[in-house]
């Protein structure tokens, strides 16, 4: 067989090491000091442990065998002697025959179970130092999905200012697509390195828990490219020139905008999309509402079945506990956790308990029924002002329309949500 054609039938280690390298080179010379750049380089590295302990797996283990063989062979050697000394034994009536034909029965499992302890020692050692390294591709993957997570298309596209509360990279259509264009790269690669041990270590358990990499791994690759596809649909719709991106606006008018890089704007509207105190910043006098506040807790379990709801959002008219609805998220997209887990997104309504955390967990074991200590927490959000308050009298709809040219949007001019 050629030697150049056979090569393409396995993943080679080192241009996966080379892959990692080029894409950390190519994040720090576009992004330099980003967090994502500091993730790849670390993945970077990742990789090249990968490669050093596929190498060691796939080496057996001299020393761990021997000893295995040697105690594989005591525990023959004792059964032998017991069936060589046999007839000293007295089986003079049938009740004594069938206790010692039943002694020896489970004499033999046990020997047996043993044997294959022994065998099997040198597999479980390195299976799990396989599982750890699978598991932190896992956490690396997840990571990288939060790099992602706040660079949303329409940063792109919308004039106004930001929130003090969330800190963002600024960032040009062309710049984003590249920056979350690096992110499925990234994912690739993990993709790519869980493969390997796969690949270098035959094992269903390794090799299920790498299907589990993978598909996360292109449920986050599947969201990252339909924001690309939203930039590049809406960027192609405008002309050049159009989109003004990392613009502090000073003041508003109906004809003009003040902003503190490029001066004045004229326009013949202005559409003023903010939460409520950015836009009472650019309009004094504009109400600012009061505000609740809201924390979302997400868990993961990896025992699905457990969770009957099915797609039901899950609510407690009684109020037992802090949680006010939660639902397994999972099962409306799969996409948002690995084959055989599920994701469970909880909300809590106003100031949370200290022990947010237990006492969501001991409310969320009632409402669904079955045990919560081994969920694993993955994030809690809190939101201080996430939704304006609506106390009476409380106009349900303000006009979006303040005056010929100048409108104001948002859920703090509308009925209030949570969505």
């Amino acid at each position: 067989m050629d030697i150049k054609a056979s090569s393409y039938r396995r993943l080679d280690s080192q241009k996966i090491i080379e892959t990692a390298e080029a894409l950390k080179l190519r994040i720090r010379e576009r992004f330099p000091e980003s967090g994502l750049g500091k993730v790849v380089e670390e993945l970077t590295q990742v990789a090249k442990e990968a490669v050093a302990r596929v190498e060691w797996m796939q080496k057996p283990l001299l020393a761990l065998r021997a000893v295995a063989a040697i105690l594989s062979v005591a525990v023959v050697a004792v059964l032998v002697g017991l069936l060589l000394n046999i007839r000293k034994f007295q089986f003079d009536d049938f009740v004594n025959s069938m206790q010692g034909l039943d002694a020896s029965i489970s004499s033999m499992v046990f020997i047996g179970a043993a044997i294959l302890f022994f065998l099997s020692w040198e597999n479980r050692i390195k299976r799990g130092r396989a599982l750890k390294a699978i598991h932190e591709l896992r956490a690396l993957a997840h990571i990288i999905d939060m790099h992602q997570l706040t660079k949303d298309p329409e940063t792109c596209f919308a004039r106004g200012s930001s929130t003090s509360f969330v800190t963002k990279r600024t960032m040009t259509p062309f710049e984003l697509t590249r920056y979350l264009d690096y992110c499925s790269d990234a994912l690739a690669v993990i993709s790519k390195i869980a493969a390997l041990y796969a690949q270098g270590f035959q094992d269903p358990v390794i090799l299920d828990s790498v299907d589990d990499v993978e598909d996360l791994a292109a449920g986050f690759s599947r969201k990252i490219w339909q924001k690309i596809n939203i930039i590049e649909t809406l960027a192609r719709a405008l002309p050049p020139g159009t989109v003004h991106t990392g613009v502090r606006v000073t003041s508003v008018s109906t004809t003009s905008v003040t902003t503190a890089e490029h001066g004045e704007l004229r326009c013949r509207a202005v559409l003023l999309a903010t939460d409520a105190r950015a836009a009472a910043e650019l309009l004094p006098g504009l109400r600012v509402p009061d505000f609740h506040e809201v924390t979302v807790v997400h868990h993961t379990t990896d025992e699905p079945s457990a969770l009957t709801t099915g797609t039901s959002l899950l609510l407690d008219a009684d109020r037992g506990g802090p949680v006010s609805h939660t639902s397994v998220v999972s099962n409306i997209d799969p996409s948002r956790a690995p084959r055989g887990r599920a994701l469970i997104s909880s909300t809590v309504l106003g100031t949370p308990p200290a022990d947010i955390d237990t006492s969501v967990r001991m409310h969320l074991a009632r409402l669904y029924g079955t045990s919560t200590r081994r969920w694993e927490t993955l994030a809690v959000h809190h939101t201080p002002e996430a939704i304006p308050a609506m106390r009476p009298p409380h106009d349900l709809r303000r006009p979006v329309r303040l005056l010929a040219g100048l409108y104001v949007c948002g859920n703090h001019r509308d009925t209030s949500t949570s969505a």
